[in-house]
């Protein structure tokens, strides 16, 4: 019998969404567990052997952290639908190499940081989340005024990566490589989609484009086809076979293997 998948995650996590994403992309089922996005994460660090980020992916007695990490073992362990479509893998990976780096690391820092001071007071940027990214970056917390210059100067570093985006797409086709979704796709939409998710709201980046007003959302048609497989929650517990209960899973089937890859931007 095949190891259950279990992703341990936080929901506005946008790397577990970019997972979540290749979870949909494959079909498969899988099993949910909520982690705090800061920390102290008591359960969490035992399980992936310090590792803060999110997400991880527990599959039987492995535990695989990073995304690209992830995704790779599910693309090996199941192949189809890959996340490669079409006959030049190579090709693609090595495309995927350069848009992975240039979506995880400077689209996301900007698009995270200009949503962060337009909309400082959404929900989202409890006085605790603020002090653990402040903590981990190693930076004080922004003051109104610091916000203001920021958001200028990551929005205008925003616009022409989002100009990119939309030029992929202006000429119609539904994703990256034309009519079969892939890894491309997952990549590029999750910093979109995360600006909405900690603006709780329609986040905008106040450009015109003679009539229309540019937003990220309209940008990228996956957001109104994006899936995440079949998922089942445990919330902070794992809970299998019906009344069988395992450990919390801090302790559950302590992994002989926590596989790691290069580090990206906190989350």
């Amino acid at each position: 019998m095949a190891a259950e998948l279990i992703l341990h995650h936080y929901d506005f996590s946008n790397y577990s969404e970019k997972v979540r994403l290749v979870l949909g992309l494959k079909g498969l089922s899988w099993r949910s567990v909520d982690i705090p996005p800061v920390l102290p994460k008591p359960d969490y660090l035992p399980l992936t052997g310090g590792y803060r980020r999110a997400p991880a992916l527990q599959i039987g007695a492995d535990v695989f952290c990073d995304t690209k990490r992830i995704s790779e073992e599910l693309e090996r362990r199941f192949p189809e639908p890959s996340i490669y479509p079409g006959p030049d893998v190579a090709a693609q990976r090595t495309v995927l190499a350069g848009l992975e780096y240039w979506t995880d690391s400077a689209f996301t820092r900007n698009a995270i940081n200009y949503i962060s001071c337009m909309h400082a007071e959404a929900p989202r940027f409890t006085p605790e989340f603020l002090a653990d990214r402040a903590a981990l970056l190693h930076k004080p917390e922004p003051g109104l005024a610091h916000r203001r210059a920021a958001a200028t100067k990551n929005l205008a570093q925003l616009r022409p990566q989002l100009s990119w985006i939309s030029e992929v797409f202006s000429d119609g086709r539904p994703y990256v490589w034309g009519e079969t979704m892939s890894l491309a796709d997952c990549v590029i939409y999750h910093p979109l989609w995360v600006m909405d998710q900690l603006a709780g709201e329609r986040g905008e980046t106040d450009e015109q484009r003679g009539e229309q007003k540019t937003h990220p959302g309209r940008l990228y048609g996956l957001g109104q086809r994006r899936r995440h497989g079949v998922l089942q929650s445990l919330g902070g517990q794992c809970h299998l076979d019906g009344d069988r209960e395992l450990p919390h899973f801090g302790d559950l089937r302590r992994p002989t293997t926590v596989s790691r890859g290069g580090a990206l931007t906190p989350t």
